[in-house]
């Protein structure tokens, strides 16, 4: 009979073991399936949002310069040089507006669209102007078209520079945020499974 109960504690024990080792690890692939989740947010979405903030920004740099460009171009043939390059480069934009709203998930993130959508429209219609104003060779046309783009035009493009930016420094907070959160699943997870091993 002692022989018998010495088992069963045995067997309860090595059951308790079992059932602990068990319950440890589950907690761990649920903790790194937490972190992976949090590696895969911080670059499908932060990361790759951050990048496509950067190329709407270089986009709006190189329209910038094609239109300084076209103002002091002297031929019709530099003109339409210009205008080709900045059709391009609006066509790059439109394509990079279209891919934003997929890294602006977030509710706070997608308040943001509309803002820099309204500032982006706001600076093309001033742009247009000038480069209408711009798009001959006729001298008087490229000095209003130089006083548009040096004063309104300069204008919406800072605003424009800073909607960007405040865009940009908003994706990096909510990069590190979810760092942070990952960094803590980590602890947390490394904490609980060495408490189990010391057990």
């Amino acid at each position: 009979m002692a022989t018998f109960t010495t088992m069963q504690n045995i067997f309860c024990l090595c059951l308790m073991l079992s059932l602990f080792t068990v319950g440890v690890g589950s907690f761990g692939v649920a903790e790194l399936g937490n972190i992976s989740d949090d590696v895969d947010e911080l670059y499908n979405v932060h990361m790759n949002g951050l990048d496509i903030i950067k190329d709407v920004n270089i986009c709006v740099l190189r329209i910038v310069r094609e239109e300084k460009d076209l103002i002091i171009s002297t031929s019709e043939s530099e003109n339409n040089a210009q205008l080709k390059a900045m059709h391009e480069e609006y066509s790059d934009l439109d394509n990079y507006l279209k891919e934003i709203p997929k890294y602006f998930i977030s509710i706070e993130a997608q308040k943001l669209i509309p803002q820099l959508l309204a500032v982006i429209s706001d600076w093309r219609n001033v742009h247009k102007k000038v480069v209408e104003l711009g798009s001959t060779t006729d001298p008087a046309m490229n000095a209003k078209a130089q006083q548009l783009s040096s004063t309104e035009g300069r204008q919406k493009t800072r605003k424009l520079a800073e909607t960007i930016r405040a865009v940009a420094d908003t994706k990096m907070d909510f990069a590190r945020n979810v760092s942070t959160q990952s960094r803590k699943d980590y602890v947390h997870a490394r904490n609980v499974t060495v408490f189990g091993v010391v057990l």
